[in-house]
């Protein structure tokens, strides 16, 4: 979960830094999520979720996993211009995957009965949101990047866990309590991080 936070990261980035800034937030979403998330994560998932008993079928989950493939269409593609008609379809099916993704966090936080996961919650917030920011945050004038670019990167590691957490949970039969618990958990302390963030950097 430390590298997928896109769903509030980039409207964050984008209000605070703007359009100028928002590749390297991109930058490092795309490298968290798709070699974060859906690679290792999904390698991590497929492992400790059961049914997995051997390094070929990580590897095997890993190479079928729809997200990789599309990263990978999608840099292969990239010069192709895409048909308007096309385009709006593309967007559709886009948004509307968001869509079902709220709803599936929505049906999962009314499933809750307890706040038991709180507490492991509690240290993988406190890991992604405060340890890997400030972290990484402090080291990135050692690679020049300072000013508003290194606030748009911190921003963007800053933010809370986002979908695909619940979705590998879910694939993989993991602990989806846990999961729901720390997106939720996430997204309220991020009223308070973000003006550290800020201030700090």
């Amino acid at each position: 979960m430390v590298g997928n936070t896109g769903y509030i990261g980039y409207p964050v980035t984008l209000s605070i830094v703007g359009t100028q800034y928002f590749a390297w937030a991109l930058f490092y979403d795309l490298l968290g999520t798709t070699l974060g998330a859906y690679g290792l994560g999904v390698a991590l998932a497929a492992r400790f979720g059961g049914g997995v008993h051997s390094h070929l079928q990580v590897i095997k989950a890993i190479i079928i996993n729809p997200d990789l493939w599309s990263f990978g269409f999608g840099l292969l593609f990239r010069e192709v211009k895409i048909p308007a008609p096309v385009e709006f379809w593309l967007e559709l099916v886009a948004w509307s995957c968001v869509a079902l993704s709220l709803v599936l966090i929505g049906m999962r936080l009314s499933k809750l009965t307890s706040w038991h996961s709180l507490p492991r919650a509690s240290i993988s917030i406190g890991i992604k949101m405060l340890i890997v920011p400030l972290i990484l945050g402090s080291i990135l004038p050692l690679f020049g990047l300072t000013g508003t670019t290194a606030r748009a990167i911190v921003l963007q590691m800053a933010m809370p866990p986002a979908f695909a957490t619940l979705v590998i949970a879910e694939t993989f039969h993991l602990d989806r309590d846990l999961a729901v618990t720390a997106l939720a958990m996430g997204s309220m302390v991020l009223l308070v991080t973000l003006p550290i963030w800020l201030w700090l950097f």
